[in-house]
């Protein structure tokens, strides 16, 4: 009896790399959906990945971020390990941890922008499948904004037509330098929104997140933002003064929802992101120096209803981002100045189906060389002529970490095992 074994990496310090590897694993697991699935959980970092290797599997290894490239490289070099194992390795940039790291590495997942000619080489002659992906995978689905909304729905502004503004925030550069997301920015923003929102008849939901008036653009002092207590950052502030300008009211025509870390209700941003996917006629705006949420709301918003802006705060790479999704007609975009230009591709894409998100392309390509290496054709949801034999079972085991099961949202038809349980 054949069977998979996927181990998926994740720690609590990394969330956004976490999500990554989540996702991918999910979108794996879903090539054998038809196929029984088992569950061990309370894994929370690579420490112990080795004991969970099975002799008789074929193992998949799941990871994502700098951290883990050295875990992956480790493990293939390991000569006590005992069993096959392909490993998958996701990331956003390039680094010299994985320039100098990654010569027994399977599978190297990055955005099409963080590649050019020169890397791109490097990589292809250090794994054997260099995957380019549009974007980074996430691990939001549409349950958790429709959970979110239904939560949020009652307190909004009732409308066919939504305006999601996701504000901007302070983010490095390469070398470490802090750039700025600016009120001044914030408040050029409000103005444009607001005359759009009057002249569409939309209702405007902005949002801040936790970077957004972080520092003070002009000494670089870090502020004290977005705890209970605190006022509303310059930023945000700036933000509705534009709006107000043109001449919308607030709780009327538009909303503000400021984030706090204590607070933990109601995710506010996905529950905005559910009232987007609710009413098709909406639009969202997202900020360029955000790489996760613009591939979220590509993935998740209704086809061509997504403007990224650029910003002050948006480095080399962030830019790059932008220029790849925009030129793959995923979005479209608004200059600093104010002016928008859609994708020559996006004139099209309402009538096609969505692209597959970068966690699903991800585990496509993984999927393929792994049943390549086995010299077998399985295509991936797609079921025989003849009825299936039930001689060959597939357990695909994910190691998920304490913090996130809690009880709450157990899907059905899982299985759980306690800590320890080897398969």
């Amino acid at each position: 009896m054949e069977e998979v074994n996927i181990i998926v990496l994740v720690n609590e310090t990394n969330k956004g790399d976490d999500a990554n590897s989540l996702a991918t694993g999910r979108e794996i697991k879903k090539l054998f959906e038809d196929q029984q699935i088992s569950v061990t959980e309370h894994i929370t970092n690579a420490d112990d990945v080795e004991s969970f290797i099975h002799p008789n599997k074929r193992n998949i290894v799941v990871a994502a971020g700098e951290h883990h490239i050295k875990t992956l490289y480790a493990l293939k070099q390991n000569p006590n390990v005992n069993g096959e194992v392909y490993t998958s390795w996701s990331g956003h940039q390039i680094t010299e941890t994985l320039l100098n790291k990654t010569g027994n590495i399977d599978s190297i997942a990055l955005p099409k922008h963080a590649l050019n000619e020169e890397n791109h080489h490097q990589l292809s002659a250090k794994c054997t499948n260099l995957i380019e992906t549009v974007g980074v995978a996430h691990n939001t689905q549409p349950e958790d904004l429709e959970k979110e909304y239904k939560k949020l729905k009652s307190h909004l502004i009732e409308s066919d037509k939504y305006y999601m503004v996701m504000l901007g925030g302070d983010a490095t550069d390469p070398t470490g330098k802090m750039q700025y997301y600016t009120p001044e920015e914030a408040h050029k923003l409000g103005k444009y929104i607001g005359e759009q929102a009057k002249k569409n008849n939309a209702v405007v939901l902005g949002l801040n997140g936790p970077r957004t008036g972080k520092y003070n653009p002009n000494t670089g002092e870090k502020l004290l933002t977005h705890k209970n207590g605190c006022d509303l950052d310059e930023v945000s502030e700036a933000f509705i003064a534009g709006l107000k300008e043109s001449e919308l009211n607030e709780n009327t025509d538009f909303q503000f929802f400021d984030f706090k870390f204590d607070e933990t209700k109601i995710n506010t941003y996905q529950a905005v992101l559910g009232a987007v996917r609710a009413k098709p006629e909406s639009h969202v705006y997202m900020p360029g120096d955000s790489t996760s949420m613009i591939s979220e709301a590509c993935d998740l918003s209704p086809s061509g209803s997504v403007t990224v802006f650029r910003n002050g705060a948006m480095n080399m790479t962030h830019h790059s981002h932008v220029n790849s999704v925009h030129a793959e007609g995923y979005t479209s975009v608004l200059s600093k100045n104010m002016e928008e230009e859609r994708s020559l591709n996006q004139n099209n894409t309402e009538s096609k189906s969505k692209p597959l998100s970068a966690a699903a392309v991800v585990a496509k390509r993984v999927f393929d060389a792994v049943c390549e290496k086995k010299s077998q054709t399985i295509t991936p949801l797609q079921k025989p002529a003849t009825a299936p034999s039930r001689q060959r079972i597939i357990r695909v085991s994910y190691f998920i970490p304490s913090f996130w099961s809690s009880g709450k949202g157990k899907k059905k038809g899982v299985s759980k095992k306690k800590k320890g349980v080897k398969r």
